[in-house]
């Protein structure tokens, strides 16, 4: 027979009795504990973005039977109010720059939902805590400009932590007309003083309003004046002239596909017009200056 005291060390706590009315999932979401830290292993990730859409499924659920996703604390919702306190709070972490599981996907997919990131303002002691915080990010963007000569700041790396930052304000940027955000005027001025770049790989501020001839034949002017500042045409994809640089990438692209014989929009009046500047359909060390 196993003594009383052997059997309490054995399990030490006795299972906690189901509440009667509890009619709420019990999987416990990666939100509401710690992940150690290294690598997540893909099924981990998987397991975690599955967990994610279950409690948006169960917060959705919520609002329909509702009306709003502010879910109370008490223990019939006590997982899902778990949930939506996360989300808050990685959201404020996220404008003050720091990474975390809310990516710009997640936050979307609640807004669709209405959901409310602040049941209470901010207070004016915590806005110039932020306000401060957001001023530093700056600081630290015109040191990384003035060593590097552009703002483009990976998010992998040593400077990881910029480079979020600055892709939190081009998200910022691109939602601007469409949600209030923490991206203000003043702020779009301050980082265009430091020659700021809002869209990446091509998607430049009035494309929309350009046919595709017409973008065509700005980068061709664009070309020619990079060629007569830095004789040649090898633009970089990185750095400064990185959209000149992806507009070259892909004419090689185009003109590789082109002697496979498919059809792309490199046409004889544009190989022509680039053959003329000089460029080379082979690309070697590029540079963006």
């Amino acid at each position: 027979m196993v003594s009383l005291r052997k059997r309490k060390n054995v399990d030490e706590s006795p299972p906690r009795p189901e509440k009667s009315g509890e009619n709420e999932s019990s999987i416990k979401s990666d939100e509401n504990k710690s992940i150690p830290s290294g690598n997540i292993r893909g099924r981990d990730r998987k397991n975690s973005q599955q967990l994610w859409a279950e409690k948006l499924e169960a917060l959705k659920e919520f609002k329909a039977k509702n009306g709003h996703t502010n879910v109370p604390k008490n223990e019939k919702y006590k997982q899902l109010g778990r949930f939506v306190n996360n989300q808050r709070q990685f959201y404020r972490k996220k404008l003050e720059g720091e990474t975390n599981s809310l990516t710009d996907d997640r936050v979307e997919a609640l807004e669709e939902l209405g959901f409310v990131w602040s049941m209470k303002p901010i207070s004016e002691n915590r806005a110039r805590t932020l306000q401060a915080l957001w001023e530093q990010r700056l600081q630290e963007l015109q040191e990384y400009k003035n060593q590097h000569g552009h703002c483009n700041v990976a998010v992998k790396g040593k400077d990881g932590e910029l480079g979020k930052f600055v892709m939190n304000q081009r998200y910022y940027y691109k939602t601007r007309l469409e949600q209030k955000n923490s991206l203000t005027p003043k702020r779009v001025e301050d980082l265009e003083k430091i020659g700021f770049v809002w869209t990446l790989k091509g998607r430049r501020e009035g494309d929309k309003f350009l046919n595709n001839e017409e973008k065509w034949e700005r980068n061709i002017e664009e070309l020619k004046k990079f060629k007569e500042k830095f004789s040649h045409v090898n633009v970089a994809k990185s750095g400064e002239y990185m959209e000149l640089g992806q507009f070259v990438g892909n004419q090689r692209y185009f003109y590789r596909r082109r002697l496979k014989g498919e059809s792309t929009s490199l046409t004889d009046d544009r190989f022509k017009a680039l053959s003329n500047l000089g460029f080379e359909w082979k690309a070697r060390n590029k540079v963006g200056g």
